[in-house]
Formats: structure tokens, sequence, C-alpha cells
């Protein structure tokens, strides 16, 4: 176990580790190691059993790395530490807009140094401080001046580009009058990320009405978001991106704080729609308010109206004297009112001459003049600095089970609980004075690395750019004050971005299924104000999807799998989004574990000394896993087995099936051989021996079952020809198909597949309509055709089987998950197959043309018969026939046709042998081919059917057989009388089906010669 990192060092530099169980003597060095963010932190030095030492990995990216100390098999929980000095120089490069006449002067300059460098000149006409802004991720400045005919132009800068463009604002409607420099006059501009918009106030001259408007940077057509009241301080603003809450200050007897929310869905809120204003409370509650000058019946009348129109959320106006206003109260409980407001009125001020946003403290930085000397420290200090949480003034654009919690705790910051409903100026603490002559409004910025404030002190020709530091204790500037005149904004070049960069915090659940498909939700910051397609990687691989929720929170659905041959283990990843060049870094924050561990967290997988699991997949054959033994110890530098060192295992408990073969090379890589459709779990233990010195290591193999997709083959081409009946006959069966159901092994056939069926095309109206085409399990298709009916129809089948075996192929969803047990089961899919079924008229045949042969009678006397050709049906055959008493010449029996649908056979009593094996078929059973007897054009899906016609003897030993060529064959018996036997012939299709008007009977005739 790890409790304590010391020193707190940069990267690169050498850190002591203490904890407790790294060991009770030295022998313990060569069998301990660290890793920091999974980087080596090496040398590793033992010192005792409670502490060790090594030196940090260079390249470490974030500021609170996780290491992990391991002792052989043992490892420790992920600690986090801090390191203090990752960036060893801060960046002091800042890019400026600077007024140059009718054009804005764009600037790079060095705050350490006062060195410049002009980079471009743009002709954006005269702007006047505080009206500009900057997008910062995308590097983009935006401005607003006025053309020749006083109407505001928006100029866009692209530092990236160098690119300028202008485009005019305009509005439509009841406020197209708004813009025109004779009844308003531009107060404020800021940048809003989130809508990718500029946010501008445009002042009322004389009736005291602020119109806060989003200009987006693309169309320039302007919206009103909301209207506030009274008289707003010129161009003194901050933006705060992640809440999208534009501040700006009232200037009336105080200065109040008001906070506008530009999310155009947001609000009013029903305290708003009543007539009310929302104030923040020093309790932190935003209450409905009426102001009033005095506790009088005309402003308590109005207060009424207010709290009647609120419908049960109020049951009083109460006047509050020390806030001169009506607060809305109810007897026994608080309703909200002012959820979603768009315009918060918050604490009274004083003297704020310029206010920015801190990125990173989620407040307001605020820079007071105390030209009464109220607040000084010293007489010569005239200005302060002071930070204000305001986080709280709205809701974060996501919610979350903190986000009241964290929004109430900062809104308690903007008062001390029970000193007055509104904070006083003089309870503002005071991080920083300083002495300046006059500073000017809306020029500020953070430069963060340093924690300091660049400011604009004077005006024009003699103005000069002042830095000065956030609060006390940070480092003092070199230089005060820059020779820089004319300022209209300044902003650091490069650090912002690395403040806005998108960062990890937390991640649910820790536990990664190995087959995939867990779903992680991802905390953290800086995701996007906006949908960024961001992209999360598990282990170097992609998830399934990305999904974005808010600024705080991604969604990885379905993380990827493990291959098969991997070692479980801690594993890390990343989140990239979009506009940033470096992705946001996670270290091992979560773990790969088997679906059974998901299933039961507190399984084995998270407690030391448990065995590593290596996880394999069925049917995944040989797998090696790459350096087991040097994983398992975690010392890489020693070779594990040969060149004097041996490794022996043996098997332990589970599957003893599981594993045909296993060995380690010299390297201590394991090779493991699965045996066939076999999954389940099997232990193992290597016996490790160096110089005579043993250890075990234990471990185990994880199989995964594998669902494999089910198919259909047909066992034809796709097309079934079959043939016109003239009755109707019975269902049509034909096995047709094999059907797998992902293996014809015995884990996988207890699943049930469903076979679909869609018609694509053709005529449908050919088959009895309960009896249309279907496949079964057993492949054999099923149909009924109409009597007298042709035609084709296309079919397309599909099969899928229900999943029971829980597990989905490498890297692909698990089919039957054990992460959530209320999931559904879902099977795997095949691939479909297309049919097309064709009925039609059957072709015709005929009998060959067959001539009746030539024949020599016999000759008693003499020695030999003489020899003849023998033409039939075009097959010419030579037939030698021998005296029955010369052995030595072997006899052969002849058959002939006369093309009229008979054949003749010889009387064989008088032959002894038979010269030909192929012909005859023993002593006694002679068999016969005749080519040619039928003539039919190839029909691949026809066939001959031969049945007897009547019950006479036959000469035959079994029927007749006609091939799709046309081929007779006959058996006949040796020494049967002379006789005859009539037999049809039919054509059948596939599904022995026959075919209507195709028939045709030829007799076989027995003779003696």
């Amino acid at each position: 176990a790890v409790s304590a990192f010391a020193p707190v060092i940069e990267s690169g530099g050498p850190i002591t580790i203490m904890g407790r169980h790294f060991g009770v003597d030295p022998t313990s060095q060569s069998v301990i190691s660290a890793s920091v963010e999974r980087q080596r932190c090496q040398p590793v030095e033992w010192v005792s059993d409670s502490s060790i030492s090594c030196t940090l990995p260079m390249g470490i990216q974030t500021s609170a790395p996780f290491a992990v100390v391991r002792r052989r098999i043992l490892e420790s929980a992920p600690f986090t530490f801090e390191v203090e000095t990752l960036v060893t120089t801060a960046n002091s490069e800042t890019l400026t807009l600077r007024s140059v006449g009718a054009s804005l002067e764009l600037v790079s300059l060095n705050v350490e140094t006062g060195k410049t460098t002009r980079l471009g000149v743009f002709p954006t006409g005269s702007i006047d401080y505080g009206m500009t802004a900057m997008d910062s991720v995308n590097q983009v400045f935006y401005a607003i001046s006025y053309d020749d005919d006083f109407l505001p132009v928006l100029s866009v800068v692209d530092i990236r580009t160098g690119s300028f463009s202008q485009v005019s604002i305009a509005t439509s409607g009841a406020n197209r009058r708004l813009l025109t420099v004779n009844t308003h006059f531009l107060m404020n501009v800021e940048f809003d990320p989130a809508a990718s918009s500029v946010v501008c106030v445009f002042a009322s001259r004389g009736c005291g009405q602020n119109y806060v408007l989003q200009v987006p940077s693309g169309t320039g057509q302007a919206s009103v978001l909301t209207v506030v009241n009274g008289s707003i301080a010129h161009h003194i603003r901050a933006m705060d991106p992640f809440t999208r809450t534009y501040y700006m200050l009232l200037e009336d007897e105080d200065q109040q704080l008001v906070a506008v929310n530009t999310n155009p869905s947001n609000g009013p809120s029903p305290c708003e729609t009543s007539g009310g204003k929302c104030q923040l409370m020093s309790s932190g509650d935003r209450d409905c308010v009426h102001v009033a000058a005095s506790d009088n019946v005309a402003d308590l009348a109005v207060a009424e109206t207010i709290c009647a129109a609120l419908n049960g959320s109020c049951d009083y106006a109460q006047w509050e004297p020390a806030a001169s206003m009506y607060v809305m109260r109810q007897h026994f409980a608080r309703l909200e009112t002012c959820e979603d407001a768009r315009l918060v009125y918050g604490p009274k001020l004083d003297g704020i001459r310029s206010m920015a946003f801190h990125y990173e403290q989620q407040k307001l930085i605020l820079v007071r003049e105390d030209v009464g000397g109220v607040y000084r420290h010293a007489a010569d200090l005239n200005y302060q600095v002071l930070s204000l949480g305001v986080a709280g003034l709205f809701n974060a654009p996501f919610e979350s089970i903190y986000t009241r919690v964290q929004r109430r705790r900062l809104m308690q910051a903007l008062a001390p609980v029970g000193t007055g409903l509104m904070i006083a100026p003089a309870d503002l603490e005071v991080s920083y004075s300083f002495s300046a002559g006059r500073i000017m409004p809306g020029i500020i910025t953070i430069l963060y690395q340093h924690n300091w404030l660049l400011l604009q002190d004077g005006e024009g020709a003699d103005s000069v750019v002042r830095v000065v530091p956030i609060s006390d204790g940070t480092a003092e500037p070199a230089t005060e004050t820059l020779p820089f005149n004319d300022v209209r904004i300044i902003v650091p070049r490069d650090d912002l971005v690395a403040i806005l960069s998108p960062k990890v915090r937390y991640l649910s659940p820790g536990l990664v299924s190995a087959q995939g498909g867990t779903d992680i939700t991802i905390l953290g910051e800086h995701f996007g104000l906006t949908d960024s397609s961001p992209v999360v990687r598990i282990d170097g691989k992609p998830c399934g999807e990305t999904r974005w929720v808010s600024d705080g929170e991604v969604l990885c659905i379905e993380a990827p799998a493990k291959s098969s041959g991997s070692l479980l283990s801690l594993v890390g990843g990343q989140v990239a989004v979009g506009g940033f060049n470096t992705p946001a870094f996670f270290p091992s924050l979560l773990s790969y574990v088997s679906a059974p561990d998901v299933a039961a967290p507190t399984a084995c997988c998270k407690l030391c000394g448990c065995e590593r699991q290596v996880l394999t997949w069925e049917n995944s054959g040989t797998t090696v896993v790459p350096m087991l033994l040097s994983q398992l110890t975690y010392n890489e530098s020693v070779l594990l087995c040969g060149g004097g060192q041996s490794c022996a295992w043996r098997f332990e408990e589970g599957n003893a099936a599981l594993v045909q073969a296993m060995s380690f090379d010299m390297e201590g890589s394991l090779t493991v051989m699965l045996t066939p459709f076999q999954n389940g779990n099997a232990s193992f233990v290597v016996n490790h021996t160096l110089d005579g010195l043993s250890q075990e290591l234990r471990f185990m193999v994880v199989t995964l079952p594998v669902n494999n997709p089910p198919s259909i083959s047909f066992l034809q081409t796709g097309v079934l020809e079959v043939c016109k009946v003239d009755a109707s006959v019975h269902a049509r069966t034909v096995h047709f198909a094999h059907v797998s159901k992902g293996s014809d092994v015995s884990d996988e056939l207890q699943q049930e597949v469903t076979i679909g069926r869609t018609f694509v095309s053709g005529n449908l109206s050919m088959f009895q309509p309960q009896m249309r085409p279907t496949l079964s399990e057993t492949g054999q298709l099923v149909f009924s055709v109409l009597p007298g009916a042709t035609g084709s129809l296309t079919m397309e089948f599909s099969i899928r089987d229900d999943g029971v075996l829980g597990s989905g192929l490498p890297f692909t969803i698990p089919t039957c998950t054990s992460i959530d047990p209320s999931a559904s089961c879902h099977g795997n899919v095949g691939a479909n197959q297309t049919l097309t079924i064709t009925v039609s008229e059957p072709p015709s045949f005929a009998f060959g043309n067959a001539s009746v042969p030539l024949w020599t009678a016999p000759n008693a006397s003499a020695s030999s018969w003489n020899t003849s050709s023998v033409n039939a049906s075009g097959s010419t055959w030579n037939v030698s026939v021998a005296n029955a008493s010369d052995a030595a010449d072997p006899i052969i029996p002849h058959v002939w046709t006369d093309g009229m649908g008979r054949v003749y056979l010889p009387d064989t009593a008088m032959y002894m042998t038979c010269a030909n094996a192929t012909m005859c078929s023993g002593a006694s059973v002679y068999s016969v081919v005749v080519d040619g007897f039928l003539q039919l054009a190839p029909q691949s899906s026809f066939f001959f059917e031969v049945q007897r016609v009547g019950n006479s003897t036959s000469v035959l030993l079994d029927d007749p057989v006609v091939f799709q060529n046309g081929s007779l064959v006959l058996q006949f018996l040796a020494g049967n009388p002379s006789a005859a036997q009539t037999y049809s012939v039919d054509l059948v299709d596939l599904t022995e089906t026959k075919c209507a008007g195709s028939s045709l009977q030829f007799t076989v005739v027995q003779q003696q010669l």
C-alpha cells in the first residue's frame, strides 16, 4: 500500500514512495516495481519495508498523476500525488489589439521583456474601449465599430489564418431601431463560446433601458436576450462561458452586479414573469423582490400583485428596510421562484474600474479604485484587486448530484451569513493593493501561469500596460509597466488554451467487461459548452459511440472488447475534444475483467493476491501472450525461461479440457493452444526456477464462449425450378438448404434459430395462401402451388439465433450481457439468402432415334459366330459372340431398341461368362446401359421416374432407371424364359412431384435368339 510521496518535485526528478509491505530485506528490490501514469519509475531502489525510491518518468501530462507499486503479483491501489513544477517556464507572450486611427493593429507583446512584434493591421474602423472580445480556443478576435451610416459593424480577425472579415449587425421587426446611434449607443461586448456569438449591450438614450443582444458571428443578425433597466457601467463586463453568464454593473447610487443568462432557452423565471426581480441574498438563496425607495402604499400594492401572481409560491410581501425592497415570503416553506432566471441581481459594490472572469477559480477578479481612501492599506495604494465567487448565480449547464449544493456554497461566498441581505463593499477581501494613475475600464486580462493581471493605465499615447499580481505571495513582475499604448484588448497567447483544455476527473464504473459493451460515464471539465463531437478511447481503442452530455460529462457507449490473449489489468484512455490538439488523458482508472467479475464487483479481480486472468475466446486456436511472466512478476530485466532457468507449469483447477498444449519461450511469453469448442476457466501454476531458487506464479486462462452467427446455405443454386401441376397436390417438400446454428457441434446446438421470410418480387398468387414457401431449421423448403399456375417468386430468408451462450464475437457487443442482468438477451444474425422459385411448363421428351441392329444367326456347326456391328440410338457396339464350347472366347449379351419404345434382350441361358464387368453383374445377373434411349434438353431441375405397368412377371431384377441424359440402365436375370414387361416413365421435379402431361411407356422384351 502507498501512503505518501516525497519530495514533491518536477517530472524527471527523484522521488521517494512511502507505504508498507515493500519487502523485509534487500532481496525485495528484484521483485518490486513502480509506475506513474503507466510509465516505469526506475531504477527502483529498495530502502525498507515502508520506503522505496525511483526517478519520476519524463513527460507526465498532469499535475495530479496516479502511481502504482507492485511486488510480485501484489499491486497497490492507485495513489494520486501532486507535482508542482511540471511547467518550468511560464509563458509570457500575449496578443494585443491596439487602436491606430481607423484600424486595429495586431501585436505580440512579451510582458516580461517588453518585446513587441507586429503581426498585421486590419481596417476595422475606430474601436472604443471595451468593444472587443475573443474566442480564446479558436483564436479569433471580435470588435464592433460604426460604419459611415452610423450603424454597427462586427469585425472578425482570425489569428490562425490571418484573415479579416466584416458583417453588418442588423435586427428585425420592432427592434430594428435599437442599433441606430441617434437612439442607442454601444456599452459592452463579450463572446459566448457556447453559441459562437457576440453578446453586447445597447443602451437607450434617456429612458434607462439596456438591450442585451446576441449576435451570431457568421450572420450578424442580432436578437434580443433581455432588457435591463438602469444605468449600465460603460466598458465593465465579464463572461463566464461555463454557465453562460454575462456580468455587468449598474451604476446608480452604488454599483450593483447583474448577471445575465445568455442561454435563450432559459427563463424568464416565475418571479420575472410576475413582474419581480431575482435578488441574490446573503444566505445564498435567490428571492423574488420588488425594489422601492420606502415602505409605502403604492409599492406595497405592486409587491402584493407580484406575490399573488406567483400562484401559491408566495403568501405575503415583507418589507426589508436595510435593503429597500419587498421580499416575497411563504409562511412554512420556501418554493423556488427564480429557477432559470434570465436576470439575477447580485451584491452592491463600489469603485469598480474593471473586471474579468477567472476560468480556473470560477471567480470574478475585480479592480477597485479607492478614491476616498476607505479601504487602503497604505496611503499611496489607491487600487485593490478583489475576488468574488459568483459561479452559483446560475445553474451550471449540466445537472449533477452536487450542482445544487455547489451552487449554494458558492453563493454563500458572496456575503457573510447574517450580516444583511446583500454584500457590502467593505466585506470584500482585498487580495492585492497597488498604486496607479488611471486604470481604464474594459482592458484587463489574466496571465494564468504567472497569476498576473494586465491592465491599461492611462489613456491615449501616454498610456502603459501595467502588470499587477492577483494576490499577495505571487512573484512580482520584473517590470511593473510596459510602454505600450492605446490597447483595446490583451489576451494570453498560449496558456489560456492550456487552462481551457479538457481534463478528466472521474470515471464510473471502474470495471469494464472484457467482452466489451460497458457504458462508462466520464466526468471532468472543458468537454465543450456545446457538442464538440468528442471521441473517447479506452486502452487505445475507440468506444462504439461517444455521447456528449455537457461541458463536464461525456459517455462512452459500449467500451471496446479485449482481444484474445490479453492479460486483464488496469488500463487508461483519453478524451479527444474538437478544437484541442492534445486530448485529455486519464491514467489507470479502469480495470478490464471477465464478465462474471463485472456482475460481482467484489470478486477476486479487485483484491490483492488474486490470480491474473489471461483472456481468450473460444475457438481462437493458438494464442500468444507476450512476456507473460514479466507481467506477473513486474520485472522486465530478467530472462525468465532458458539460459540456466526453467519454467514448468501444472494444471490446478477448472476445465481440464480447456487447454490442449502450453509452453513458455526464453522471454517468458506464453503460447497456449485451446481445445476447439471448449470454454470456461482453468487455473495454472508456473514454477520458475533460477539458480536453484524457485517461485510459483499463478494465472487463470479465461475462455469466453463465442456465439457464431447462424447461416443458411442452399444445396442447389439460389433458383428452384418446379413444374406446373394440373390438379391440387399436397404440400411439396424438398431438402434445399443446410441451416447452421453457428457451429455444428454441441456448444451451440441448444440454441433456437428464427428464420424470417421477405417476399421481394414476383407472382405470390401462384401459391396456396396458407402454404407459401417456408424454410425450416432442418433445411426443408415447404410450399404448395395452385393447379395450372406458372410464374416466378423471389424471396429473401433471414436467420437469427437466440444468443443463449451469453457472449458475442470478439470486439462486438455481448449477446446476453452480464453487465446489466436486467438487459434482455439478443442473438447473432447471419447473412440473408435470396431464393427464386420458378413454376413452368415441363420440358418435352421422346424416345431416341434408334435403328434395328444387324444380326447374323448362329451356326451350330461353326466353331465361332460372326462378328457384327450394331448401331443403337447413335451408339456403335462391337459385339463378339463365341461358341459356348469355346471357353477361351467370352460371350457378351446383346441388347437393341427399335426406336418405338421396345427394348430387346437375348435369352442368356446359353451364355457362360461376361467379358466386361461394367456390362455384367455376376454369373446370373447382367447390367446393360442403353445410351440415348430418351431425348431431353439438359435440365438440372427435372428427373425421370420409372414405374411398372401391370403385374406380369418381370424379366428384370429391378425396375429400369433412366438418367437425366436419357440413358437407360437394365439389370436382367440370366435364363429367364421369353417374356415382356411394360413400364411408364414420367418427368418429376426436385420436389418429386410428377409434371403435368409428361408420360411415356416402353416395353422390355426378352427372347431366345
